[in-house]
């Protein structure tokens, strides 16, 4: 049987966590729907952080993998709840890992899964443009990894959109100008209305990979 880590980026501000714990209510409330079977285990389901935390990710998948083994779980499955394949995904999170495996007891298997931008509903989320003939930009935190903002990329043009980051060119005061040079009179913001449903999503995506 299973045991589930959400692992997200980390904040300073509080409430991204409050959420991400939230979410893992929600996904083990499902778990246990899917799984309604006499005398089953509760499921298992914590969160974690890449950063600011006072434990590094490998010693929070040390202690959940403890409690895991205690609860006679025998299979971590780690989600990254990530957007881009960026340094995070592809390097930071597999050596933290590594770290882990090296140090839990061998009898408890550890899954990483693929992290939730890649997942093919993520694009059902965008919102529709709320007047004809608006353009939108689709606004990503943005990786400085090689490749790593293709899937943006790749999205904004099926939306009809322009893509701008937080983290690398092109901002997103650089887009507007674009757009409004272009002669638009009205931009849309493709991030805003995905967030709503962001929740709902990432849930699905962790069900995907459940088993017991």
């Amino acid at each position: 049987m299973s045991a589930y880590l959400l692992v997200t980026h980390g904040s300073r501000d509080p409430r991204p966590q409050a959420e991400a714990g939230v979410l893992a209510h929600q996904v083990a409330a499902e778990l246990r729907q899917r799984h309604l079977t006499p005398g089953a285990m509760p499921p298992l389901v914590e969160t974690a952080v890449l950063e600011l935390s006072p434990l590094s990710l490998h010693e929070q998948i040390l202690r959940l993998g403890a409690q895991a083994l205690a609860l006679g779980r025998d299979r971590l499955v780690i989600v990254p709840l990530f957007l881009l394949p960026g340094v995070h995904v592809m390097e930071d999170i597999p050596a933290e890992v590594a770290i882990a495996r090296s140090q839990l007891e061998p009898r408890l298997q550890i899954e990483v899964v693929p992290h939730l931008g890649c997942h093919p509903r993520l694009q059902a989320l965008l919102p529709q443009p709320t007047a004809a003939g608006a353009a939108r930009i689709l606004l990503a935190h943005g990786s400085r990894r090689p490749g790593g903002n293709d899937p943006v990329e790749a999205i904004a043009h099926q939306v009809g959109a322009i893509p701008a980051y937080w983290a690398v060119p092109p901002s997103l005061a650089t887009q507007v100008a674009v757009l409004v040079e272009r002669g638009a009179g009205m931009v849309g913001n493709g991030s805003q209305g995905a967030q709503t449903h962001a929740q709902t999503h990432a849930q699905t995506h962790a069900q995907t990979h459940a088993q017991t």
